[in-house]
């Protein structure tokens, strides 16, 4: 460190939003692909149910297309920072690289992925009805004293 406070207060500020950035990165990945796991996890469990399930592909794409925005963002952000440290190593200014721009715009197309995403999963599970439960049924399709009938006779030394 370098006895000027300002030029330490700058490079600590540096390394901060390197390390914000890390983090927003994990959270683009982390929310988009835990998402589109989740949405896996329920379609697997609702396989072979006797109803058809709320339709995801819409908020799946959306899923999977915000982790694609992630890792382009990581690959231009990666570029731009070589590009830094290179016009730094020439004594140029670093601060011109269109790079930037690029992967702020796809940094925040991975969060309306995952925004849009979840608005169209939350849209399709109120949309949703699933058949009525069997117990609400249950009266309709075997009426009153019908199971009892269909049941096995009780040992003849037991008492009723």
């Amino acid at each position: 460190m370098s006895n000027d406070p300002r030029h330490d207060d700058w490079l600590e500020t540096y390394k901060s939003l390197i390390t914000l950035s890390t983090e927003g990165f994990k959270f683009c990945a982390l929310a988009n692909g835990g998402a589109a796991v989740a949405i896996l996890a329920y379609l697997g469990n609702v396989v072979g149910k006797e109803f058809a399930p709320p339709d995801m592909s819409c908020p799946m794409a959306s899923f999977l297309a915000g982790l694609v925005f992630c890792g382009a963002t990581m690959l231009f952000a990666y570029f731009n920072q070589l590009s830094r440290l290179n016009r730094l190593s020439r004594r140029e200014d670093p601060s011109k690289d269109w790079r930037l721009w690029i992967a702020i715009v796809l940094f925040i197309s991975s969060l309306s992925a995952f925004a849009f995403g979840s608005w169209k999963a939350v849209v399709a599970f109120q949309q949703f009805t699933p058949n009525t439960s069997v117990e609400r049924d249950r009266p309709t399709a075997a009426p009153s004293g019908a199971l009892r009938s269909s049941a096995a006779p009780s040992a003849p030394h037991v008492k009723r």
